[in-house]
């Protein structure tokens, strides 16, 4: 995290700078709603508020330093303003925890939900008690963004008590990467997917550590949908994905795992529910993302035909990419296992990622290659 957390409680806004996971300065303005209705109806008295909420950010003078980074919201009544704009704007993951929007949608919907009445936002599916404190937040949000100008605003689906459970944690446990240990909760089998991570490393150049990182958690949860009825695969395996329980996934970064995963299973692109797959992701994501995805899904459901779900099988083969190439080098003793319709399926492969295949076998006396 690398700008201002800023926590909206029911008496107070506290106010925190954090970097490099560290916390920075920090303060405590009486800014929560609670406080802030007892000066009347937020819409007789609106300029009334905005003069008071800016006098009490004034004395902030480190808020502007969130100016091109992050403004992280915490706190029940900000969650409700991206529950809203979720569905308002029918954003394709009702998923608040990493929800980002940019500036100027950020000011957008603080600036419509701060003058929204209460009746209106029960539309919205907003708790009557909920309903009464929410334009008080919206408009501290909307005041906050204004002065801070950050890059983006990212909401966070957890709070104090997480913060306290953390706290409490053993350090070892802290440690543990919590979007692998998530994959791991999902898939019975994590070892076989750390062994095909291994067999996918090198095949996605620039891929950096956060690529990396992600192409290592979807080959975790490259068999989660074995038990699935085949019909339901890709669509099961997809929407586990999307929803997957962990907090240390942004939603941009949970398209590319579903996207990758509906692909590993032969997802249809043109059926109804593969168009709506393409449009979620599309939304979700960059086309760079989408590609990468794409490559690495058929990758995966390549290794699974070549090995059967077998690792150990899996190990006698090596997959590399080489400019306009894939290569397939068979290791002996595998020649016999790369029968026909596997060269076939190779083939098929390198077609679908625009590559020219090339199969190589190796056997203990010679090595012969054949394109």
């Amino acid at each position: 995290a690398e700008g201002i957390v800023g926590d909206s409680g029911g008496g107070s806004l506290e106010l925190a700078r954090v970097s490099c996971g560290a916390v920075g300065q920090r303060t405590t303005l009486p800014l929560g709603p609670f406080r802030l209705q007892r000066t009347g109806d937020n819409r007789s008295k609106h300029d009334e508020l905005i003069r008071f909420i800016d006098s009490q950010l004034e004395s902030v003078p480190w808020l502007e330093q969130a100016r091109g980074k992050s403004f992280y919201a915490v706190g029940g009544n900000w969650r409700a303003i991206a529950k809203v704009q979720i569905r308002r704007d029918q954003h394709p993951v009702d998923i608040v925890h990493q929800h980002e929007l940019p500036l100027r949608e950020s000011l957008e919907i603080a600036g419509f939900l701060s003058t929204l009445s209460q009746p209106s936002l029960e539309r919205f599916s907003v708790s009557k008690k909920r309903a009464r404190l929410v334009p008080y937040a919206a408009l501290v949000m909307e005041r906050v963004l204004r002065i801070a100008k950050p890059r983006t605003l990212v909401f966070s689906g957890f709070g104090l008590r997480e913060g306290i459970v953390f706290d409490q944690l053993p350090e070892s446990e802290k440690q543990l990467d919590p979007l692998f240990e998530a994959c791991r909760l999902a898939v019975r089998d994590s070892e076989d997917g750390a062994g095909l991570a291994r067999w996918t490393d090198g095949l996605f150049e620039d891929e950096g550590v956060g690529g990396r990182r992600m192409r290592h958690a979807v080959c975790l949860l490259a068999d989660s949908g074995r038990d699935d009825n085949p019909v339901h695969r890709a669509q099961s395996a997809y929407e586990r994905a999307l929803y997957l329980p962990s907090g240390d996934l942004d939603h941009e970064a949970r398209a590319f795992m579903a996207y990758a995963l509906y692909v590993r299973y032969d997802g249809s692109l043109e059926s109804k529910p593969g168009k709506v797959v393409v449009e979620t992701v599309t939304r979700l994501t960059t086309a760079l993302s989408v590609r990468r995805a794409f490559r690495l899904g058929k990758i995966l459901a390549f290794a699974q035909a070549l090995c059967g779900g077998s690792p150990v099988l899996l190990q006698q083969f090596s997959l590399t990419c080489d400019g306009g190439e894939i290569t397939l080098d068979q290791h002996w003793p595998a020649n016999p296992l790369l029968s026909e319709p596997m060269a076939a399926s190779f083939r098929a492969l390198a077609k679908d990622l625009r590559l020219t295949p090339v199969l190589r076998q190796t056997g203990p006396d010679q090595e012969r290659s054949a394109s």
